[in-house]
């Protein structure tokens, strides 16, 4: 594996649209959110970036998670189902014998607990209730019932949730039997996904740009995991995060600072790509995740207004502190984008 090097990512000003992963990404380890997630998702949006949350969870907890939703896009379910701004404009429902099948081959395993993800709540076994903890992380609506072999409701993705975690060992069972109809990833430690041929959160991101008239190459995309791994590649700018397993470097370009620094808020952020774009200047400093290079001039713009000097002077001296800005970098203005 190659070494990481620090470099610059110089071509951020025409980015329309940023999608990032939840778990490990968005969401510190305990769960929260950036701070002032609201007024970032507001920058973006004054500044003409749609902001996309690309998840394994469903749409409603999702719009549970911002109440920003409808000025966002969603790529729901692993790109199950796929909103913008509110409107559906992507699903894709599994067969009812198809997901009637997986049913039984967790039940045989025994070592998974099914959860059947429905377009408008999960339904899980009645038994499987001790789990309601976790479920709820990631369930804001579940339907307890008696029987899943019963089910025939409208469903768009099958996950299985692993209390071992032993997700990753369990795969390659679940890539055998169904890899030729069905698109199978892992979502974490704790859980297996099961979506149609076809559907994951890269083809989610090209069906909005689609529905946007955007090319991917306009977008940024977030991830740490497996089923992030079609999104990294598929945009014109992939950022891993730098907590994620080393095997995921080679689906990105560039490295974001990790979940717990709130790296995509350092991303998108008033720092970031929303900030360039509000303020009309073209900055961002990433990490490369190729082979080393050699270091560049990291450039810092010249603020327009004395506040703006004390806050990049303050941003510079954290960032060379913590290593992550050479301490021969250069103060430099930057062309209107």
């Amino acid at each position: 594996m190659a070494q990481l090097s620090t470099v610059h990512d110089d071509d951020l000003s025409h980015i329309k649209l940023i999608a990032t992963d939840m778990d490990r990404t968005l969401l510190a380890d305990d769960g929260t959110m950036p701070p002032q997630m609201h007024e970032l998702i507001e920058r973006m949006d004054r500044a003409g970036i749609l902001l996309c949350a690309a998840s394994g969870r469903p749409n409603y907890t999702l719009r549970d998670m911002f109440p920003d939703a409808d000025r966002m896009a969603l790529v729901a379910d692993n790109g199950g189902a796929v909103f913008c701004r509110g409107e559906l404009i992507s699903t894709s429902l599994l067969a009812v014998d198809t997901y009637q099948e997986l049913i039984a081959f967790t039940a045989a395993d025994g070592r998974g607990v099914s959860t059947v993800c429905g377009i408008d709540a999960c339904q899980i076994q009645k038994d499987e209730r001790r789990y309601d903890d976790v479920f709820r992380r990631f369930y804001t609506r579940i339907d307890y019932i008696d029987r899943l072999e019963d089910l025939t409701c409208d469903v768009n993705k099958y996950t299985v949730y692993y209390p071992a975690g032993d997700s990753e060992d369990v795969f390659g069972s679940y890539l055998d039997a169904w890899s030729d109809r069905l698109a199978v990833t892992v979502g974490g430690k704790e859980w297996i996904d099961v979506m149609n041929k076809g559907v994951n959160k890269g083809v989610g991101l090209a069906q909005l740009c689609d529905h946007l008239g955007i090319s991917l190459a306009d977008t940024l995309a977030l991830g740490d995991t497996y089923n992030d791994i079609e999104m990294l590649e598929a945009a014109g700018h992939g950022y891993v995060m730098a907590n994620a397993d080393e095997h995921m470097h080679a689906h990105a370009s560039f490295m974001a600072p990790s979940n717990n620094e709130r790296g995509v808020a350092q991303v998108g952020g008033p720092w970031g790509v929303g900030w360039v774009r509000a303020t009309h200047h073209h900055f961002f400093c990433a990490w490369w995740v190729h082979a080393p290079r050699p270091q560049p001039t990291h450039p810092v713009p010249t603020g327009e207004l004395e506040t703006n000097e004390k806050h990049w002077g303050f941003w510079l001296r954290r960032q060379r502190s913590a290593g992550n800005i050479p301490s021969n970098a250069k103060r430099l203005p930057l062309a209107d984008s």
